[in-house]
């Protein structure tokens, strides 16, 4: 899934189609233009590029709310772990990234 910015916002470029990551509740999963893999509201965006790669998994939160995410990063506390500089968890988001994304 593409999206392009339509709106201003913090850390990343108007008019510029970024790839979605995963979808956490009702939020994009993101890479900001210094690659920070943050979540941003869908409300900012436009579809460019529908639909989910084939890599996704769906788990459900303790609220009932959808996470799609790749299977390394679904479990809770990936990204909190990420962002504490855990290098494990850094690792295996740069790796997923570059086989399954391409980047």
């Amino acid at each position: 899934m593409k999206v392009q910015l339509e709106n201003d916002v913090h850390g990343l470029t108007k008019g510029r189609v970024y790839l979605v990551l995963g979808i956490a509740s009702d939020f994009l999963r993101i890479q900001d233009d210094e690659g920070s893999p943050y979540l941003y509201e869908p409300k900012d965006f436009v579809i460019v590029e529908d639909g989910y790669p084939d890599f996704w998994i769906c788990k459900k939160g303790y609220k009932g709310e959808d996470y799609y995410y790749p299977e390394e990063w679904i479990e809770p506390g990936f990204f909190e772990d990420y962002f504490d500089g855990v290098v494990e968890a850094r690792n295996i988001f740069n790796k997923v990234l570059e086989i399954k994304y391409g980047l």
